[in-house]
């Protein structure tokens, strides 16, 4: 009998929604998390690829993480309620390769958003998050997935497993290897073949991804983010975290706020 290991986790960072204006035009929007979008009124765009993409009420849309694109506020004077979800899908078997997906909005959908959108306004946090969670599903599970390549050997899903629960305390490669009853060098060339990275390589692009959520998400200081995920500083963290994003944590958190959709 094989043994299949699999892990999802569909986290929600943000759901709200907010009024469009002049405001919203930024040249690069990019962030590791998905973003889904909904306007009830025409008029505002992306420009993705080189391609405007008009946002109209009939459809929603899906933007995969770290996809580069800009935002055109509605040239009207009336001003549309850009609903909108921040969220990201944990996952060693999910892999899509479009960087945008478009879905009808019939009424049945926009009737759950404008519910999301009540949710919010009343400040049921708690509420609007679950019910984003069912609605997110749906259309994550209607995605062309394709699995990536080495993912499939079950010791390698086991693997990645292991280093996403140890991401904040770290776990060596002698402890890791010992987990599957391997001497060292034969658990990082095994790992190295199906991976196409090495473990320690893989746990810091990890913690490089939390750090993304937690500088957008948290108040927490640079040096909090570090100690929080198992950095021995922030000189440290900081290093790994540019070779990743190719930018410092001050610099990405800057950006954030700066593009904040609110």
């Amino acid at each position: 009998m094989t043994e299949n290991f699999s892990s999802i986790a569909l986290r929600v960072l943000q759901v709200a929604w907010t009024r469009l204006g002049s405001w919203w035009s930024y040249a690069n929007l990019s962030a590791p998390y998905w973003r889904f979008y909904w306007n009830d009124l025409p008029g505002a765009s992306i420009m993705l690829q080189g391609r405007r993409i008009r946002l109209e009420p009939d459809k929603a849309y899906l933007l995969k993480p770290d996809t580069a694109f800009a935002s055109f506020p509605p040239q009207s004077p009336k001003k549309p309620a850009h609903f909108y979800i921040h969220f990201t899908v944990e996952s060693d078997s999910f892999e899509v390769a479009d960087p945008l997906y478009v879905f009808p909005a019939g009424d049945d959908l926009k009737s759950r958003i404008r519910q999301i959108m009540e949710l919010c306004d009343r400040g049921e946090t708690f509420k609007a998050d679950m019910t984003a969670l069912g609605l997110l599903g749906g259309f994550i599970a209607s995605l062309p997935v394709r699995l990536p390549r080495g993912n499939c050997e079950p010791r390698t899903m086991k693997a990645f497993e292991i280093l996403n629960n140890h991401c904040e305390r770290g776990i060596s490669n002698p402890e890791l290897a010992a987990k599957f009853s391997m001497s060292t060098n034969s658990f990082l060339r095994f790992f190295r073949q199906s991976a196409g990275t090495s473990p320690q390589k893989y746990l810091n692009q990890i913690r490089v991804e939390r750090a993304c959520f937690m500088l957008h998400c948290t108040e927490k200081s640079i040096k909090e983010i570090a100690d929080s995920l198992g950095f021995c500083d922030r000189y440290h963290f900081t290093k790994a975290f540019s070779k990743i994003r190719g930018e410092s944590p001050a610099r990405f958190r800057k950006k954030i706020y700066s593009n904040s959709e609110k």
